[in-house]
């Protein structure tokens, strides 16, 4: 019975220290640096977006030169291959 109580207390323990520091982090923040944590996530979203969306293009890009040459090997005239 005491293992119970002393692996509740360890939790709360735990969650305490994480709320104290967020609520540290939070209002030890004035708005001008918060606005500016905000800016920051939004972006890093937008860079995180922009490599995914250029790989992404990279990738369509390079089935649609293999596919391109493909043709081109088989009808043997670049003139015949271009759609």
């Amino acid at each position: 019975m005491q293992g119970n109580f002393d692996h509740m207390g360890a939790a709360a323990g735990k969650y305490a220290t994480y709320g104290g520091g967020a609520t540290a982090a939070w209002f030890g923040l004035s708005a001008s640096e918060i606005a500016a944590v905000i800016g920051a996530i939004v972006a890093i979203a937008g860079w995180l977006t922009q490599v995914y969306f250029s790989r992404k293009r990279e990738r369509r890009e390079a089935e649609e030169h293999a596919a391109r040459m493909a043709r081109m090997l088989r009808v043997g005239d670049p003139a015949d291959a271009i759609d």
